[in-house]
């Protein structure tokens, strides 16, 4: 029977996705295996959905199953089920069913999962893996097959290109997801994604009538036929139908190993400081010759840490054909956003001697924050109100994190009922805001205090919040509305900032005399002439307390107001503040291989002045679903959002792929509410090279770091674009001392092709300001450099330069000088490597 034959009559009998039903022949002890392996279940939109599997035994021992457990390539709303559920044990020759639980989904596409399941030491007894695809109508069109025909275990992988056409009559273009119905590795999807995988992780848009190119391959990870099948979706609800199926024939011959890791990737989040997520990788030797490992070394956060088990407890190590180890990768937070690493793997494989592990973790967490002015200490006056007249005021508290705070307790200690405050308990989104309501109906004429204590138990930072607030009650006839002014933050340069006052009286007429004036005097405010004399109970008198803002300075005073006899105090609060915005004009992502995987960098956005910057919508790249760069967002997570001073907002920039060599480029657009700077913008660019070395990133920014502690490492990768060994030597640091190279390991004397090397840099200012160094690595092809840059900022307490967040005052007094420099730099350097 012909292996063509043999792989349709399988997928008759089977009607398996991943791997070709077999022969059982029972093995001695537990040995559990799912069939199918891949559970796929279609979904309508906002509908949930399940799936299952058989878990056979096809051992001679009972097996205990303690759970099933999502693995680190899992995206949300992918669940894993049993039925009955665990625990649970599987005899010989029996089965027990295991599944996914598919949450609903707003939005078209696919979400992946692979399930391990756990025997009672939580190791890893088998796995399976399940596609939650919400779907709609057939609206793509392909060949429905693809057979790479024999390829050679352990040897180079077959590519091909897949061509599929959106056949929609919608003009609108389309957002494809793909992923494949592969279990065991032996396929995957290149470009135009960002990674090599079973899926793709890049925003592939493509329009009516218009065709989109799919590289994939097969890579057999063992000797025999592989079939997988492979899914696309769009974000209007088309699919292409029936999927493409997959198929090659793994074949022996070579007698030289070749390393296989599994996932390549890992993806895990956690809380800060109190959470911790592990996550498991099994690297293999699916060749044919002894397997070398020859050390393993990790660069970046040092939130991740490792430890290897089985054949490897050490290095150098040796797999023979088949066997394997496994790395036991652990995250463990210690702040709040992305926190990435890599593993890099040395070993003797002739096609892959270093192999990089993507290590993506998340930290979770939350941070209250007092979002109003209301001056040191925090206090809420809700001015003067007659007896039974009730009288309010707001203020704002803000959560900068990305999980949710809750519960949000609001305790005010008072001596009566007079004050309140509501919503309570409350809770705050990730990066937003929530108003708070305070209360006062005074039953007495005297001064009403109370202490309102903010609790967030969930809260990183900032909890508790202590606000003193107080009201007066009165048993004359004169109040105002408002009774208190919040003026909050008004900035400079801008117009006229005009409050209105109403004069009221509860009782019998009342004469204004002198004048509302201001006590004590503050500069930049003013207030008008009553519009009467007179406040009866049907015409108050009205008046207007004006700013004009022209420095940053505290506005806290009040408006002192006498009408016959009775005598008012209305308390203002507010400060004129500067909106000041740093950003880089150019980023330099870095340059990169053709054809192969890329990296990210960090594109920031700083509030630099005294003003609270509003950022009403997220940043996008100005050529829209054309960009040749993706965007993701680390901080904040969800706009709008309110930028503190002194904070930035940041959003991940990934060149795609490319297919030829050249300069990509596009700008990120941002949008602030900051008067001539609404949507400044950011070029970045990448260079793809076909020959010499690629060094990505080519600005590594370190951000804002205290005076002696080390920020976040930051990871430079090195790639040789080249078809033969490519020689290096440093790297050379230029100032050294506050930057410096942390890596575990020294470069590599000699580069193979298309291998990778990395840096570990560190930063640890000792002086306040932004710091700049360069970092320079020599190789056969060319010097290649980075820019290091980071800015040391004073501890609490203490007062530091008032410098720009790109200012360089090691080289200029100028901030605007420092971004000139950095792009001179990385052009000389891109020259000499030409």
């Amino acid at each position: 029977m012909t292996r063509s034959r043999w792989i349709k009559r399988a997928i008759a009998a089977g009607g398996f996705l991943g791997v070709a039903t077999a022969i059982v022949v029972a093995a001695a002890g537990v040995q559990l295996v799912v069939q199918p392996p891949v559970i796929t279940v279609s979904l309508m939109l906002n509908q949930p959905g399940s799936g299952a599997s058989n878990l056979q035994n096809i051992g001679d021992a009972t097996g205990s199953v303690g759970s099933i457990v999502a693995d680190s390539s899992c995206s949300g709303g992918v669940t894993p089920t049993a039925n009955p559920g665990w625990p649970f044990t599987v005899p010989p020759a029996t089965g027990h069913m295991v599944g996914i639980g598919c949450t609903a989904s707003s939005t078209y596409g696919i979400r992946r999962c692979k399930e391990n399941v756990l025997g009672g030491g939580a190791q890893i007894l088998t796995s399976y893996t399940g596609l939650c695809m919400t779907e709609g109508s057939t609206m793509f069109a392909s060949s429905s097959s693809h057979d790479f025909n024999d390829v050679m275990v352990g040897g180079e992988s077959a590519v091909a290109p897949l061509t599929i056409v959106n056949t929609s009559g919608n003009p609108q273009h389309t957002i494809v997801s793909i992923q494949l119905g592969d279990h065991d590795g032996n396929f995957k999807v290149h470009s135009p994604c960002l990674m090599d995988g079973p899926g793709c992780d890049a925003a592939i848009v493509v329009g009516t009538g218009q065709m989109f190119i799919v590289n994939v391959s097969c890579t057999p990870q063992s000797v025999g036929p592989k079939t997988a099948q492979l899914y696309v979706v769009g974000n209007g609800g088309t699919r292409l139908f029936p999927a493409i199926l997959l198929s090659c024939n793994g074949t022996s011959g070579s007698t030289m190993p070749a390393i296989s890791v599994n996932p390549p990737s890992v993806t895990l989040s956690s809380d800060v400081n109190s959470g911790m997520s592990s996550s498991n990788v099994t690297v293999s030797n699916i060749g044919m010759g002894n397997l070398t490992i020859g050390g393993l070394t990790k660069a970046g956060s040092p939130d991740w840490t490792y430890m290897t088990s089985g054949l490897c407890p050490t290095f150098p190590c040796t797999l023979p054909p088949t066997a394997s180890f496994m790395i036991s990768t652990t995250f463990a937070p210690s702040a709040i956003g992305m926190r990435n690493a890599t593993l890099t793997i040395a070993s003797d494989d002739p096609n892959t001697p270093m192999f990089q592990i993507q290590l993506t973790g998340t930290g979770l967490g939350a941070n209250i924050a007092l979002a109003s002015t209301l001056g040191m200490p925090a206090t809420l006056d809700l001015g003067t109100t007659p007896i039974g007249i009730p009288t309010m005021a707001t203020f704002d508290l803000r959560n900068d994190g990305n999980v949710l705070l809750t519960p949000v307790n609001l305790t005010l200690t008072q001596p009566g009922a007079e004050l309140s405050v509501s919503p309570n308990p409350t809770t705050i989104n990730a990066s937003s805001t929530r108003t708070i309501t305070v209360g006062c109906t005074p039953t007495s004429s005297q001064l009403f205090t109370a202490q309102l204590d903010i609790t967030a138990p969930n809260a990183l930072t900032g909890s508790p919040i202590s606000i003193a607030v107080k009201c007066t009650g009165t048993s004359g006839s004169l109040y105002s509305t408002p009774s208190s002014i919040q003026l909050g933050e008004i900035r400079t340069g801008s117009p006229r900032v005009t409050k209105s006052i109403a004069l009221k009286t509860a009782g019998t007429s009342l004469t204004i005399s002198p004048p509302p004036s201001l006590s004590p005097s503050v500069p930049d405010l003013s207030v008008t002439t009553p519009s009467s004399t007179m406040i009866t109970l049907a015409t108050p008198a009205t008046f207007d307390l004006n700013v004009d803002a022209t420095t940053d300075h505290d506005l806290a005073t009040s408006i002192e107001v006498t009408a016959s006899g009775d005598s008012l105090s209305i308390p203002v609060t507010g400060k004129v503040v500067t909106a000041k915005i740093d950003y880089p004009p150019t980023l330099m992502i870095g340059s990169f291989c053709v054809n192969q995987p890329t990296t990210g960098t960090t594109a920031r956005m700083s509030a630099t002045g005294t003003a609270t910057i509003g950022l009403p919508t997220q940043p996008v790249m100005n050529k829209m679903s054309s960009s040749p760069f993706q965007l993701s967002y680390s901080s904040p997570v969800s706009y709008p959002y309110s930028l503190p001073p002194n904070q930035s907002a940041m959003a991940e920039v990934t060149p795609l792929r490319q297919m030829s060599k050249g300069m990509q480029s596009d700008d990120v657009v941002w949008a602030t509410d900051v008067s001539g700077e609404a949507a400044p913008r950011t070029t970045v660019t990448a260079e793809f090279i076909a020959d010499g070395g690629a060094i990505a990133p080519q600005l590594a920014d370190f951000g804002t770091v205290m005076l002696r502690e080390i920020g976040d490492p930051k990871v430079i990768k090195i790639q040789n674009c080249g078809m033969e060994p490519m020689s290096l030597s440093g790297p050379d640091i230029s100032p050294s001392g506050e930057f410096s190279d942390d890596s575990a390991a020294a470069l590599p004397a000699m580069l193979a092709p298309n291998a990778i090397a990395t840096i570990n840099v560190k930063f640890r200012p000792t002086k306040v300001g932004t710091r700049m160094a360069t970092l320079t690595v020599n190789s056969s092809k060319g010097p290649l450099g980075v820019t290091l840059l980071g800015q040391g900022i004073a501890a609490p307490g203490k007062t530091p330069d008032s410098t720009s967040f790109y200012a360089c005052d090691c080289t200029t007094s100028r901030p605007t000088d420092a971004w000139p420099a950095v792009l001179v730099l990385l052009v000389l350097r891109r020259r000499r490597r030409r």
